[in-house]
Protein backbone atom coordinates (compact mmCIF):
# COMPACT_ATOMS: atom_id res chain seq x y z
CA UNK A 1 0.00 0.00 0.00
CA UNK A 2 1.42 3.19 -1.29
CA UNK A 3 1.42 6.02 1.06
CA UNK A 4 -0.83 8.81 0.21
CA UNK A 5 0.89 11.88 -0.49
CA UNK A 6 -0.80 15.75 0.09
CA UNK A 7 0.81 18.78 -1.59
CA UNK A 8 -0.37 21.62 0.50
CA UNK A 9 -0.06 24.98 -1.48
CA UNK A 10 0.31 27.33 1.13
CA UNK A 11 -0.98 30.98 1.21
CA UNK A 12 0.08 33.27 3.96
CA UNK A 13 0.51 36.52 4.57
CA UNK A 14 3.80 38.39 4.85
CA UNK A 15 3.43 39.52 8.15
CA UNK A 16 3.72 36.18 9.50
CA UNK A 17 6.85 34.49 10.04
CA UNK A 18 7.35 31.72 7.31
CA UNK A 19 9.12 29.55 10.21
CA UNK A 20 5.83 29.79 12.43
CA UNK A 21 3.67 28.13 9.62
CA UNK A 22 4.46 24.25 10.84
CA UNK A 23 3.96 25.85 14.71
CA UNK A 24 0.08 27.76 14.48
CA UNK A 25 -1.22 25.21 12.50
CA UNK A 26 0.01 21.90 14.49
CA UNK A 27 -3.36 20.48 15.12
CA UNK A 28 -4.86 19.93 11.43
CA UNK A 29 -0.99 19.29 10.08
CA UNK A 30 -0.90 15.91 12.66
CA UNK A 31 -4.13 14.93 12.34
CA UNK A 32 -3.40 14.91 8.32
CA UNK A 33 -0.05 13.42 8.84
CA UNK A 34 -1.64 10.13 11.00
CA UNK A 35 -2.95 9.19 7.05
CA UNK A 36 -1.06 10.77 4.54
CA UNK A 37 2.25 12.16 3.73
CA UNK A 38 2.11 16.18 4.29
CA UNK A 39 4.12 18.13 1.93
CA UNK A 40 4.04 22.02 2.76
CA UNK A 41 4.75 24.21 -0.72
CA UNK A 42 5.25 27.43 -1.28
CA UNK A 43 2.94 28.73 -3.52
CA UNK A 44 5.47 29.89 -5.75
CA UNK A 45 7.07 26.43 -6.25
CA UNK A 46 3.73 25.35 -7.07
CA UNK A 47 4.28 24.87 -10.68
CA UNK A 48 7.19 22.06 -10.19
CA UNK A 49 4.13 19.76 -9.24
CA UNK A 50 2.70 17.88 -11.96
CA UNK A 51 -0.57 16.62 -12.44
CA UNK A 52 -0.60 13.27 -10.86
CA UNK A 53 0.30 15.06 -7.53
CA UNK A 54 -2.81 15.57 -5.29
CA UNK A 55 -3.16 19.21 -4.24
CA UNK A 56 -4.64 21.12 -1.74
CA UNK A 57 -4.75 24.98 -1.09
CA UNK A 58 -3.52 25.86 2.07
CA UNK A 59 -4.86 28.99 3.13
CA UNK A 60 -2.95 30.08 6.70
CA UNK A 61 -3.99 33.20 7.30
CA UNK A 62 -5.73 36.12 6.45
CA UNK A 63 -4.55 38.85 3.97
CA UNK A 64 -4.22 36.42 1.30
CA UNK A 65 -7.22 36.84 -0.76
CA UNK A 66 -5.50 39.27 -3.41
CA UNK A 67 -2.50 36.48 -3.74
CA UNK A 68 -4.68 33.85 -4.32
CA UNK A 69 -6.58 35.54 -7.30
CA UNK A 70 -3.30 36.17 -8.69
CA UNK A 71 -2.29 33.07 -9.80
CA UNK A 72 -5.79 31.94 -10.52
CA UNK A 73 -4.33 30.24 -13.50
CA UNK A 74 -1.66 27.92 -12.02
CA UNK A 75 -4.36 26.70 -9.33
CA UNK A 76 -4.90 23.25 -8.92
CA UNK A 77 -8.68 23.21 -10.23
CA UNK A 78 -11.15 21.62 -8.59
CA UNK A 79 -9.95 23.97 -6.12
CA UNK A 80 -10.21 22.57 -2.35
CA UNK A 81 -9.54 25.23 0.22
CA UNK A 82 -8.59 24.22 3.56
CA UNK A 83 -8.55 26.53 6.32
CA UNK A 84 -8.58 25.53 10.50
CA UNK A 85 -9.71 28.74 10.90
CA UNK A 86 -6.52 30.14 12.69
CA UNK A 87 -4.63 33.74 12.09
CA UNK A 88 -8.32 34.57 10.00
CA UNK A 89 -8.40 32.41 7.15
CA UNK A 90 -11.67 31.27 7.50
CA UNK A 91 -12.96 34.66 6.01
CA UNK A 92 -10.25 34.86 3.55
CA UNK A 93 -10.76 31.25 2.33
CA UNK A 94 -14.99 32.30 2.20
CA UNK A 95 -13.53 35.69 0.02
CA UNK A 96 -11.54 33.54 -2.15
CA UNK A 97 -14.08 30.38 -2.54
CA UNK A 98 -16.94 33.17 -3.88
CA UNK A 99 -14.48 35.00 -6.26
CA UNK A 100 -13.53 31.65 -7.63
CA UNK A 101 -16.99 30.47 -8.16
CA UNK A 102 -17.54 33.99 -9.79
CA UNK A 103 -15.50 32.79 -12.34
CA UNK A 104 -16.48 29.24 -13.26
CA UNK A 105 -14.26 27.60 -11.01
CA UNK A 106 -15.64 25.08 -8.61
CA UNK A 107 -14.33 25.23 -5.27
CA UNK A 108 -15.05 23.95 -1.62
CA UNK A 109 -13.74 24.81 1.83
CA UNK A 110 -12.34 22.26 4.14
CA UNK A 111 -12.98 23.53 7.64
CA UNK A 112 -14.59 22.45 11.11
CA UNK A 113 -13.99 19.34 13.20
CA UNK A 114 -10.96 17.34 12.43
CA UNK A 115 -12.34 14.08 11.86
CA UNK A 116 -14.99 15.42 9.50
CA UNK A 117 -12.34 17.36 7.62
CA UNK A 118 -9.74 14.40 7.39
CA UNK A 119 -12.78 11.58 5.92
CA UNK A 120 -14.00 14.69 3.79
CA UNK A 121 -9.99 14.61 2.16
CA UNK A 122 -9.99 11.08 2.12
CA UNK A 123 -13.16 10.95 -0.52
CA UNK A 124 -11.20 13.97 -2.38
CA UNK A 125 -8.38 11.95 -2.47
CA UNK A 126 -10.36 8.75 -3.94
CA UNK A 127 -11.55 11.02 -6.25
CA UNK A 128 -8.66 12.39 -7.56
CA UNK A 129 -7.12 9.17 -8.20
CA UNK A 130 -10.23 8.05 -9.35
CA UNK A 131 -9.88 10.61 -12.35
CA UNK A 132 -6.32 10.41 -13.09
CA UNK A 133 -6.54 6.82 -13.62
CA UNK A 134 -9.20 7.07 -16.57
CA UNK A 135 -6.12 8.95 -18.17
CA UNK A 136 -5.13 7.12 -21.31
CA UNK A 137 -7.95 5.48 -21.54
CA UNK A 138 -10.06 4.67 -25.21
CA UNK A 139 -12.99 4.11 -26.14
CA UNK A 140 -13.82 2.39 -28.99
CA UNK A 141 -16.95 4.22 -31.16
CA UNK A 142 -18.07 1.26 -33.44
CA UNK A 143 -20.11 2.92 -35.89
CA UNK A 144 -21.84 6.19 -35.15
CA UNK A 145 -24.33 7.17 -32.31
CA UNK A 146 -28.36 6.18 -32.81
CA UNK A 147 -29.69 9.27 -34.96
CA UNK A 148 -32.38 9.40 -31.38
CA UNK A 149 -29.82 10.22 -28.91
CA UNK A 150 -29.98 13.77 -29.12
CA UNK A 151 -28.43 15.03 -25.90
CA UNK A 152 -25.91 12.22 -25.84
CA UNK A 153 -22.55 13.65 -28.29
CA UNK A 154 -19.19 14.22 -27.07
CA UNK A 155 -16.51 16.39 -27.43
CA UNK A 156 -13.76 14.45 -28.20
CA UNK A 157 -10.75 17.32 -27.97
CA UNK A 158 -12.41 18.17 -24.75
CA UNK A 159 -12.59 14.85 -23.44
CA UNK A 160 -8.97 13.80 -23.99
CA UNK A 161 -7.50 17.81 -22.69
CA UNK A 162 -9.48 17.29 -19.99
CA UNK A 163 -9.58 13.92 -18.83
CA UNK A 164 -7.13 12.37 -20.84
CA UNK A 165 -9.98 9.94 -22.50
CA UNK A 166 -9.63 9.12 -26.18
CA UNK A 167 -12.57 8.42 -28.22
CA UNK A 168 -11.96 6.50 -31.56
CA UNK A 169 -14.03 6.19 -34.41
CA UNK A 170 -13.98 2.51 -35.58
CA UNK A 171 -16.29 1.87 -38.62
CA UNK A 172 -18.48 -0.98 -38.66
CA UNK A 173 -17.49 -2.54 -41.69
CA UNK A 174 -14.38 -3.70 -39.82
CA UNK A 175 -16.91 -5.62 -37.57
CA UNK A 176 -18.55 -7.29 -40.68
CA UNK A 177 -15.17 -8.07 -42.15
CA UNK A 178 -14.31 -9.93 -38.89
CA UNK A 179 -17.99 -11.65 -38.37
CA UNK A 180 -17.55 -13.17 -42.16
CA UNK A 181 -13.95 -14.51 -41.17
CA UNK A 182 -15.37 -16.57 -37.89
CA UNK A 183 -17.30 -20.39 -38.61
CA UNK A 184 -19.75 -21.22 -36.41
CA UNK A 185 -17.48 -24.46 -35.56
CA UNK A 186 -15.54 -21.80 -33.75
CA UNK A 187 -18.18 -20.69 -31.49
CA UNK A 188 -20.23 -23.93 -31.21
CA UNK A 189 -18.43 -24.70 -27.52
CA UNK A 190 -18.80 -21.41 -26.30
CA UNK A 191 -22.50 -20.84 -27.22
CA UNK A 192 -23.34 -24.48 -25.03
CA UNK A 193 -21.32 -22.99 -22.58
CA UNK A 194 -23.75 -19.57 -22.67
CA UNK A 195 -26.88 -22.07 -22.83
CA UNK A 196 -26.03 -24.03 -20.15
CA UNK A 197 -25.91 -20.75 -17.57
CA UNK A 198 -29.38 -19.38 -18.74
CA UNK A 199 -31.96 -19.78 -16.91
CA UNK A 200 -34.24 -20.27 -19.94
CA UNK A 201 -33.50 -19.35 -23.54
CA UNK A 202 -36.68 -18.14 -24.40
CA UNK A 203 -37.02 -16.91 -28.13
CA UNK A 204 -33.64 -17.36 -29.49
CA UNK A 205 -32.84 -20.28 -31.73
CA UNK A 206 -29.55 -22.05 -31.67
CA UNK A 207 -28.37 -20.36 -34.86
CA UNK A 208 -29.27 -16.65 -33.58
CA UNK A 209 -26.77 -17.74 -30.64
CA UNK A 210 -24.49 -18.75 -32.77
CA UNK A 211 -24.26 -15.63 -34.74
CA UNK A 212 -24.85 -13.36 -31.59
CA UNK A 213 -21.22 -14.96 -30.52
CA UNK A 214 -19.97 -14.91 -33.15
CA UNK A 215 -20.76 -11.17 -33.62
CA UNK A 216 -19.17 -11.00 -29.96
CA UNK A 217 -15.54 -12.30 -31.30
CA UNK A 218 -15.54 -10.13 -33.94
CA UNK A 219 -15.48 -7.23 -31.79
CA UNK A 220 -13.60 -8.52 -28.69
CA UNK A 221 -10.76 -8.99 -31.50
CA UNK A 222 -11.31 -5.39 -32.69
CA UNK A 223 -10.91 -4.61 -28.43
CA UNK A 224 -7.53 -6.63 -28.79
CA UNK A 225 -6.31 -4.70 -31.96
CA UNK A 226 -7.04 -1.33 -30.70
CA UNK A 227 -5.92 -1.64 -27.34
CA UNK A 228 -9.68 -0.21 -26.06
CA UNK A 229 -10.82 0.08 -22.09
CA UNK A 230 -14.38 0.36 -23.78
CA UNK A 231 -16.52 0.90 -26.44
CA UNK A 232 -20.27 1.54 -27.58
CA UNK A 233 -21.12 -0.19 -30.15
CA UNK A 234 -23.85 1.06 -33.09
CA UNK A 235 -26.31 -1.76 -32.66
CA UNK A 236 -29.91 -1.13 -34.54
CA UNK A 237 -27.13 -0.76 -38.14
CA UNK A 238 -25.75 -4.18 -37.32
CA UNK A 239 -28.82 -5.76 -37.54
CA UNK A 240 -29.67 -4.36 -40.84
CA UNK A 241 -26.54 -5.73 -42.00
CA UNK A 242 -25.98 -9.44 -40.42
CA UNK A 243 -29.28 -10.10 -39.13
CA UNK A 244 -28.02 -10.25 -35.25
CA UNK A 245 -28.02 -8.20 -31.82
CA UNK A 246 -24.94 -6.99 -30.29
CA UNK A 247 -26.93 -7.80 -26.71
CA UNK A 248 -24.61 -11.21 -26.16
CA UNK A 249 -22.05 -9.59 -27.50
CA UNK A 250 -21.72 -6.46 -25.13
CA UNK A 251 -22.90 -8.54 -21.89
CA UNK A 252 -19.87 -10.92 -22.36
CA UNK A 253 -17.60 -8.01 -23.00
CA UNK A 254 -18.68 -6.84 -19.62
CA UNK A 255 -17.73 -9.70 -17.84
CA UNK A 256 -14.25 -9.72 -19.30
CA UNK A 257 -13.65 -6.28 -18.17
CA UNK A 258 -14.32 -4.28 -21.10
CA UNK A 259 -16.95 -1.52 -20.49
CA UNK A 260 -19.62 -2.03 -23.39
CA UNK A 261 -22.94 0.44 -23.85
CA UNK A 262 -25.40 -0.04 -26.83
CA UNK A 263 -26.93 2.49 -29.28
CA UNK A 264 -23.58 4.25 -30.00
CA UNK A 265 -24.10 6.24 -26.34
CA UNK A 266 -21.14 8.45 -25.56
CA UNK A 267 -21.88 9.70 -22.54
CA UNK A 268 -23.27 6.78 -20.87
CA UNK A 269 -19.83 4.81 -21.36
CA UNK A 270 -17.97 7.55 -20.39
CA UNK A 271 -20.03 7.43 -17.22
CA UNK A 272 -19.68 3.91 -16.84
CA UNK A 273 -15.93 4.06 -17.01
CA UNK A 274 -16.11 6.72 -14.01
CA UNK A 275 -18.23 4.90 -11.75
CA UNK A 276 -16.13 1.56 -12.49
CA UNK A 277 -12.98 4.00 -11.91
CA UNK A 278 -13.96 5.08 -8.44
CA UNK A 279 -16.37 2.03 -7.41
CA UNK A 280 -14.31 -0.73 -9.07
CA UNK A 281 -17.84 -2.16 -9.86
CA UNK A 282 -19.18 -2.79 -13.17
CA UNK A 283 -22.16 -1.05 -14.42
CA UNK A 284 -24.39 -1.17 -16.96
CA UNK A 285 -26.53 0.57 -19.50
CA UNK A 286 -30.53 0.38 -19.60
CA UNK A 287 -33.60 2.19 -20.98
CA UNK A 288 -35.88 3.28 -17.92
CA UNK A 289 -39.25 1.74 -18.81
CA UNK A 290 -41.57 2.65 -16.08
CA UNK A 291 -40.89 3.57 -12.70
CA UNK A 292 -43.62 3.55 -9.89
CA UNK A 293 -43.24 5.78 -7.05
CA UNK A 294 -45.51 4.31 -4.82
CA UNK A 295 -44.15 0.37 -4.68
CA UNK A 296 -40.75 2.05 -5.20
CA UNK A 297 -40.20 -0.12 -8.42
CA UNK A 298 -38.35 0.84 -11.80
CA UNK A 299 -38.71 -1.70 -15.15
CA UNK A 300 -35.63 -1.39 -16.83
CA UNK A 301 -35.54 -2.80 -20.57
CA UNK A 302 -32.49 -3.37 -22.51
CA UNK A 303 -29.85 -5.70 -22.63
CA UNK A 304 -26.53 -5.32 -21.66
CA UNK A 305 -26.30 -6.57 -18.09
CA UNK A 306 -23.56 -8.71 -16.89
Amino acid sequence: NIIMTIHLIAFASILHKQASLRSSHEAILSELEKYYTVRLIDYQDMDKLNSDDFKIIFVATGGVERLVIQHFERLPRPAILLADGMQNSLAAALEISTWLRGRGMKSEILHGELPSIVQRVHILYNNFRAQRSLFGKRIGVIGTPSSWLVASNVDYLLAKRRWGIEYIDIPLERVYEHFQQITDEEVGASCAAVASQALACREGSPEDLIKAMRLYRAIKKICKEEKLEALTLSCFKLIEQIDTTGCLALSLLTDDGIMAGCEGGLQSIFTLLAVKALTTKEGFMANPSMINTRTNELILAHCTVG
